[in-house]
């Protein structure tokens, strides 16, 4: 093996990093979340990618795809919230094979009065350690990875939840849900949250 074929030093350093953070930074998030809210960080990305959607409806491949999960796993999320009334399923009025999932407002009262304290713990656990001057250079060093992987089909998630335009869908985040990858315009005019 040659060493065009190992990780130098600073790669190797480079590469642990992203490792930890991808294991450490979620775990931390929540545990928090857990203590806090009573929810997983998966249960409170969903409920924020409800409210940012228009009359806090999206479809259930919409969700896998912002959220990056399969369409299985986000299922037993709904589920969960569903038995705690905060969200509820419905069949979606311009394509009878989607599902749509909906935000009620039991679910958008129980994420707002938690999302000020997430925030505050991104802040502490993420911005705080890096200078402003530096967020946007690290935010598109990282887009440039997640485009790599977005564009190798072996790294594709289920086939159902990359987009085709994986630098467009780091460039958009939000701190509740995570990338923005998925069109928010709604289908069929606007319908009002559910109770």
């Amino acid at each position: 093996m040659s060493d065009a074929d190992r990780l130098d030093g600073a790669e190797q350093e480079l590469w642990r990093n992203l490792v930890r953070i991808t294991a450490e930074l979620p775990s931390a998030i929540e545990a928090r979340l857990k203590r806090d809210a009573g929810v997983s960080y998966l249960d409170f990305r969903l409920l924020g990618s409800l409210s940012e959607a228009p009359s806090g409806i999206r479809t259930m491949s919409e969700l896998a795809a912002r959220m990056s999960v399969s369409i299985a796993r986000l299922s037993v999320a709904v589920g969960r919230l569903e038995r705690r009334s905060w969200v509820q399923r419905e069949q979606n009025p311009d394509d009878g094979r989607a599902t749509d999932v909906v935000l009620t407002e039991g679910g958008r009262a129980h994420l707002e009065a938690h999302v000020v304290a997430h925030v505050q713990q991104l802040r502490r656990l993420v911005f705080e350690a890096i200078e402003p001057a530096r967020q946007a250079e690290l935010s598109e060093l990282l887009g440039r990875v997640l485009g790599t992987i977005g564009k190798d089909p072996c790294a594709r998630f289920e086939g159902d939840a990359r987009t085709a335009q994986p630098v467009a869908y780091a460039a958009a985040w939000s701190p509740l849900t995570g990338p923005r990858s998925v069109s928010d315009t709604p289908r069929g005019g606007a319908r009002p949250g559910r109770r």
